[in-house]
Formats: C-alpha cells, sequence, structure tokens
C-alpha cells in the first residue's frame, strides 16, 4: 500500500492482526487479503479489490497480509493457497474466497457482505412500510427511483414495493410502469400485484362496492355481483371481507371466471405473505373446498 492509500486501506502483520482486523470488526467489516510478491495472480487482484473497497468510502475496510512476512496469521486462516481474500464480521469469519476475481465478482462480494447505501436505504424503507410507516416508505422508494445511480436490483425491488403500497391506498395511476420497472426483482409477485390490479378494474368496471351489496342483498346467488363485491374490498385493503366472498364464490363455481376466485385468493395470499393469519386460515378453507 502506498502512502496516499485512504486509511481504511493499510498493511497489516501477524503482531497488529488481533487489534486492526479482529478487534475493529466489532465496528466495521474487515476484509483481510493475504498476498505474497512473487505471486501473479494477487498482483492482479490487489487494485481490483483495493478499488472496490475504496469506492465504498470506508463503510469496508481492507488489509494487506504479505504471507511470507506474517506466517502465524497465514497459516492460521489456512492460506494453502494465494490470494486468499477473507471477510471479518463482529469478530468473526463471514465469508471468503481464493485466486484472483475479476470487478463484478469482487462487487458482488463486497455487496454481500456490506450492502451499498442504496440497498441500506431500501431495507429501511422496507422496514418502515412493515411497520405502516407507509409515507416514509414510499418517499424513499421514489428517491431511490429517481436516482440514475442505484444498482439496477435495488431500484427493481423499490419499483415492486412501491407498486404494492401505492395498490393498497388505490392508487393506480402509475402501477402499469413501475411493474414493468418491477419485472427483474421478483416475476411472479409482479404477476400477483398485476392480478390485484385487475381485481380493482374489475370492481370498477361493476359500479363499485354499494352496488355490488345491493345486487348481492337482492340474490346471493349473483356471482359477478359476488366477484365485483370481491373485487372492491380487495382493493380497498379489507382482505378477509375479499377472502371470504372469493371462497364462496369457488364454493358455488369455480369455472367462474375461469377459476378467478381462486386465482384472486392466491394473489392475495402473496400479498399478506405466508405468516400471515388470513394466509393459513383461507389456504386452509380453500383447500377443504377444493
Amino acid at each position: 500500500m502506498s502512502a496516499t492509500d485512504p486509511a481504511y486501506v493499510f498493511d497489516v502483520t501477524d503482531r497488529e492482526f488481533e487489534t486492526r482486523v479482529v478487534d475493529r470488526s466489532h465496528e466495521v467489516p474487515v476484509v483481510v487479503d493475504l498476498w505474497a510478491p512473487w505471486c501473479g495472480p494477487c498482483k492482479m487482484l490487489g487494485p481490483v479489490l483495493q478499488a472496490e473497497v475504496e469506492s465504498r468510502g470506508g463503510s469496508v475496510e481492507l488489509a494487506s497480509l504479505n504471507v511470507d512476512d506474517n506466517p502465524l496469521v497465514a497459516a492460521q486462516l489456512g492460506a494453502q493457497s494465494i490470494p486468499l481474500v477473507v471477510a471479518f464480521v463482529n469478530g468473526k469469519r463471514a465469508a471468503q474466497f481464493v485466486g484472483a476475481r475479476d470487478a463484478r465478482f469482487i462487487k458482488g462480494w463486497l455487496d454481500a457482505l456490506v450492502p451499498s447505501r442504496a440497498a441500506a436505504a431500501l431495507a429501511a424503507a422496507e422496514k418502515a412500510l412493515a411497520e405502516g410507516k407507509a409515507d416514509v416508505a414510499i418517499a424513499t422508494f421514489r428517491q431511490l427511483l429517481a436516482d440514475a445511480a442505484v444498482e439496477t436490483e435495488v431500484a427493481a425491488r423499490a419499483a415492486l414495493l412501491l407498486a404494492g403500497a401505492l395498490l393498497e391506498r388505490g392508487e393506480t395511476d402509475e402501477l402499469g410502469p413501475l411493474l414493468d420497472r418491477a419485472e427483474r426483482s421478483d416475476p411472479n409477485k409482479v404477476e400477483s400485484l398485476r392480478r390485484r390490479v385487475q381485481l380493482l378494474a374489475d370492481a370498477n368496471a361493476y359500479g363499485g362496492e354499494a352496488k355490488a351489496r345491493a345486487a348481492l342483498a337482492a340474490s346471493e346467488g349473483d356471482l359477478e355481483a359476488r366477484w365485483a363485491l370481491g373485487c372492491a374490498l380487495a382493493s380497498r385493503g379489507d382482505h378477509a371481507g375479499a377472502l371470504e366472498q372469493f371462497l364462496e364464490l369457488v364454493t358455488r363455481s369455480r369455472k367462474f371466471k375461469a377459476d378467478a376466485a381462486r386465482l384472486a385468493m392466491l394473489a392475495l395470499f402473496d400479498g399478506l405473505g405466508p405468516d400471515s393469519d388470513l394466509t393459513r386460515e383461507y389456504r386452509r378453507k380453500l383447500q377443504i373446498v377444493l
């Protein structure tokens, strides 16, 4: 390492290893690059690894260890082949790889170890959404999508989560472009959201919840009205009510609209998640009916 290297890129010795790597890793992840002057692949890997670490601005540190001069740590880490790169997190060995790798591999490896700022922001927004802080989450999703520098995977996930949050509010104007952008994140969840968008469209096409309720009050066998009511309830977030209507439709006519009621239930299960009490309850009821 040269004198111009940032403070988070440094050489380390056997004597310093415990404090500068193991102890330090309780504060920030530390990656150790084990190399030797005679190792050609080491000379190829070193600059690439350093550049990727530097791009993270101190969120991860890089310790360079010459195995010839520091045999104790080299033996401790099992450096039978070099270059060997080992990551320490919270005082423990967290990940490693052997051999020269390209920048794409190293970026992915470091991303798994230390999420980018955008990925960290996405995780925080997703947590806020789960805690019912939809306004906070939606604002962050929009910021991430507006930033051209955000990784494609992060943007796709942000688009998916934003689409779901807006759909829960019945706001559909942006959903088409958002779902197109989200395809890369999770095609199955995108398809589920598209089904829910169609539910809202069907409810509106029928004339809304009040009209559907009135028609059902006049005739409980009116399948179109029951479908429209289920769609309206789903679109405004009354998942229990919607699932009950769709279950009744499956019970009365499995063939209605080419099995639409069962598919609608599956779409709602996906939105609620597998651990939801409603998902568990209505999956069980659906299995009994089928």
